[in-house]
């Protein structure tokens, strides 16, 4: 995590988005091969876990990002839940190039493996202040300058905004493909 006051700001976040209203929109998107198959708006947090060591190094590929979570699944840090989403919230020190994080028009990085015979979804939010203008834009001025934030807090603001549509991204494109 890094920064306690973004890990503070995100963990409120997930503990009240399921059912709110901005999270009842993925209800709007059911499966086009399966109608019957719609998100529920339901939304839990079931706990959070600390790679205090970079296993996995400070600049992260995708194989990384499946690896951080394997390992916690693992390491028993984390418990195996194939409906569960993973999400690895970066530090202000950690890249994730490979994944486009800090690129331009990238949306928030997501994708699937396998830890012991079942698949889990994950995805990956990197600290905002790592690439302001780029993982903050919608609290930046044209001219470069930061705008005030909802919380005054541009990280943890921003890192919540692409946090919100990370997981709604998990939810209604969970494979990258529309469903």
């Amino acid at each position: 995590w890094g920064d306690p006051t973004v890990q503070i700001d995100l963990i409120t976040l997930v503990s009240n988005l399921g059912s709110s209203p901005y999270f009842q929109i993925n209800t709007t998107y059911p499966n086009p091969n399966s109608p019957d198959q719609v998100p529920s708006g339901a939304l839990f947090f079931g706990g959070s876990s600390v790679d205090r060591f970079y296993s996995q190094g400070n600049d992260l590929t995708d194989a990384d990002l499946a690896a951080i979570v394997s390992n916690q699944v693992l390491s028993s840090g984390l418990p195996l839940d194939p409906s569960g989403l993973y999400i690895i919230v970066g530090s202000e020190d950690v890249a994730a190039n490979a994944v486009g994080f800090c690129s331009p028009g990238a949306p928030p990085y997501h994708g699937t493996s396998t830890v012991l015979g079942s698949e889990f979804r994950y995805g990956f939010i990197g600290h905002a202040g790592r690439c302001p203008s780029v993982a903050g834009a919608q609290f930046m001025a044209a001219n470069g300058t930061m705008l005030p934030t909802p919380n005054n807090d541009f990280a943890a603001d921003a890192m919540a905004s692409d946090f919100a549509h990370l997981v709604s991204t998990m939810i209604t494109d969970p494979y990258g493909n529309g469903w």
